[in-house]
Parts: structure tokens; sequence; C-alpha cells
């Protein structure tokens, strides 16, 4: 019996199973991760229309809360999320921009919420200018399609803003 057909039948979902599912999303592949969203999205639809569906773990009958903290407990926030898409995550989880000597890093800031931009000034009607904080790199966005596209200049140079001066400088 392959997977799909599993998911689609058994009336207990043992452990082998519980563990082969949460196996394949630790590869990382899209795809992967989409197969077992859908297996998991199959059992919670058959829980939904009443099904018995037995726990081995604990020997109990899953209801759809006690499949949802399942889930919770055993898989990624991200699955949770795609089986259960109705769902309001209870924080949000925010990145930083750092520089490094490679380049940019985005460093994991908790939830502790931080702007990666700062208005510089409104151009006309359509376009603003920012500043991206970590760098002070000038950008150019375009209030109708959100777009940001960074201040270059002829020669290819990016711009940066000087608050203290309050000047846009243009690097070499």
């Amino acid at each position: 019996m392959d997977t799909y057909e599993k998911a689609a039948r058994i009336d207990t979902l043992e452990n082998e199973f519980l563990k082969e599912m949460i196996d394949y999303t630790g590869y990382g592949s899209r795809g992967t991760i989409n197969m077992v969203v859908s297996l998991l999205v199959t059992l919670k639809e058959r829980i939904q229309r009443g099904d018995k569906i037995k726990l081995e773990k604990t020997g109990d009958f899953l209801t759809l809360e006690s499949f949802e903290k399942l889930l919770e407990d055993e898989f990624s926030t991200y699955i949770t999320k795609a089986v259960f898409k109705d769902r309001i995550l209870s924080h949000k989880v925010f990145f930083q921009v750092e520089n490094s000597k490679e380049g940019l890093d985005l460093v994991y800031s908790g939830s502790k919420e931080n702007k990666l931009f700062r208005w510089i000034a409104d151009i006309d009607e359509e376009y603003s200018l920012l500043e991206l904080i970590p760098t002070n790199v000038v950008y150019i966005r375009n209030s109708q399609t959100k777009q940001l596209t960074p201040f270059i200049s002829e020669k290819g140079n990016y711009y940066t803003y000087s608050e203290e001066e309050g000047k846009i400088k243009e690097i070499m």
C-alpha cells in the first residue's frame, strides 16, 4: 500500500507511519514537504467527516483538536499552518538585516519587530526615497506598484544617505 492509499484507508495512525512522515520533512525538498502536507490534509479531512482514526502512541481516537496538537508537537509551524490554513499563528517571527564581509545577513531577532527601511523624502506622488537602514543605501519606491529599486548613478554607483549631513552621496 502506498503512502496516499495508507492515509486514505488506515484506522490506526501507527508510530512507524508518523515517523516516516516526520522523516520526509527533513529532506527539505518542496515536493516532499508538499506530499507530507497532502497526506496530513487527507487525514484531517477524514477526521472532519467523522472517520475514527486511532493514534497508536496513545490509543486515543483523534479529534480535530488532538490532531492539530499532534501536528504542533511533531511537525514544523510551516506544515501545521499548511494543513490548518485558517489557523492564526500566535506569534510573528522577525529577522533583521546586518552587514557582513560577504554582504548582508538575515539574523533572527525573535519576536522583536524591527524596521528595515526608513523614509527619506517623497519625489512626487508616485515615487519616494527610502534608506535601507543597515547599509544606508538609498532606494526608489514606486507607491503604485510597491516596487523598490536601488538609486544608482549613471556610472553604476550606489547612493547612500547621511542623516547627520542630510545628504545623499554617491559611493565610488
